[in-house]
């Protein structure tokens, strides 16, 4: 997990290519299993390269995790920034800062939570796979 500070989204692989992984629908119910945790204002799941048609991570942390070593890898971009009024455009620190940082506090722990109760569950069952049948499967 790579925690990032701008844009209120889980971002799954792929990075650099269009294309969808091969166990997409696992890293989706990651995603899935996260937003949940978070409850009012959860961040979107989504795969990082589909974020904007011109857009493309090559080499992020995530997609060489996962292409190389096949570690499910999400990167979260904890908020959506301190912009609340047009004066905020001339104050780079309110581009990546909110004015009320324990709600995205809240938001971000809420998902790492999720994500930890998911994978002891996993364990304490006996389940390979602690996100099977949970959001895009």
């Amino acid at each position: 997990m790579s925690l990032h500070a701008f844009g209120g989204y889980h971002f799954l692989p792929w990075t650099g290519v269009f294309a969808r992984a091969p166990d997409w629908p696992k890293l989706l119910a990651l995603g899935t299993a996260m937003q949940a945790g978070q409850g009012a204002g959860a961040y979107k799941p989504m795969q990082l390269s589909r974020w904007a048609f011109f857009f493309r991570g090559q080499g992020m942390e995530i997609e060489h995790l996962y292409g190389r070593y096949g570690i499910p890898s999400v990167l979260v971009e904890l908020t959506r920034s301190g912009i609340e009024k047009p004066a905020d455009l001339k104050t780079p620190f309110r581009w990546y800062n909110p004015r009320r940082p324990p709600r995205h506090l809240g938001l971000g722990v809420g998902a790492l939570h999720a994500v930890a109760w998911d994978m002891a569950w996993a364990v304490r069952t006996g389940q390979a796979e602690p996100w099977a049948g949970i959001g895009g499967e």
